[in-house]
């Protein structure tokens, strides 16, 4: 059975962030199914690139799934947007399955400042780019 990855789409997705790790994904055959999902059902991303099709954000993700949290190109203005905002309620409602292990959280570059912000990484050791680990701390 195919692992479920769920990648979380917001304005201004660094294309980079978001298109690495699916297609090294998607190489691997039919061992993962990828979905995307967001607040809105179209985002543009850093290349100029719209992404369509977007799925909204359902209430839970299956168990055994990976939850891949994109950066975005300036999270300063595009984490605090309305989308980013409807994210980090999303995200907090699936803390619980996050720290239970049921789901498996994965942020890409400046991604972990939106689980940060929804409270998800209190406690919890980790990393980011070098360029925004000062307000991840």
């Amino acid at each position: 059975m195919a692992i479920p990855v769920w990648f979380l789409m917001l304005p201004n997705v660094l294309t980079l962030d978001l298109t690495g790790p699916a297609e090294t994904l998607a190489l691997a055959g039919e061992a993962f199914t990828l979905r995307y999902t967001g607040p809105d059902s179209a985002v543009k991303g850093t290349s100029g690139l719209t992404f369509g099709e977007i799925e909204p954000l359902p209430e839970r993700l299956p168990p055994g799934s990976l939850l891949v949290v994109p950066g975005v190109g300036d999270s300063r203005i595009h984490f605090n947007s309305e989308a980013a905002q409807r994210a980090r309620h999303w995200l907090a409602r699936l803390q619980p399955d996050i720290h239970a292990g049921n789901i498996t959280l994965i942020c890409i570059c400046s991604g972990a400042l939106l689980a940060a912000q929804a409270g998800i990484l209190n406690g919890v050791e980790c990393t980011t780019h070098h360029e925004v680990i000062g307000r991840l701390r």
